[in-house]
């Protein structure tokens, strides 16, 4: 018997796995991670996303795929930060704001994993 996870247990999931994989830039990774949820709650999704297009690192690049492929296939976020952006600034204001409260949600689910990924090495 199969059982179907929870939307919140996917998080927390993708985080983990994207968390495990990341390699060479740990630090500069956690300070797109840790950066995420405020820049989120503090100018809006658009704003945060801008605010990665603005950092200039392989970190950058691969948050950006870890973050986009966290959405619901529902959002239809890309594979990558042009497409994440593209996506963003030109979706509808209903998909924008559910977008939004997701990104958010992964956001924190992001951050627990990288916490707990950290005090394992």
């Amino acid at each position: 018997m199969t059982t179907k996870l929870t939307r919140d247990q996917e998080r927390a999931s993708h985080a983990y796995k994207s968390v495990a994989n990341v390699t060479g830039q740990v630090k500069e990774y956690k300070v797109l991670v840790n950066a995420l949820g405020p820049n989120v709650v503090r100018s809006g999704f658009a704003a945060a996303i801008a605010f990665l297009q603005r950092t200039n690192n392989v970190a950058r690049d691969q948050f950006a795929r870890d973050l986009a492929s966290g959405f619901p296939r529902e959002l239809q976020m890309g594979s990558d930060l042009t497409t994440l952006s593209q996506r963003v600034r030109t979706m509808p204001i209903e998909d924008y704001m559910l977008a939004t409260r997701e990104a958010l949600k992964l956001a924190q689910w992001f951050k627990r994993a990288l916490q707990a990924h950290t005090v394992d090495k």
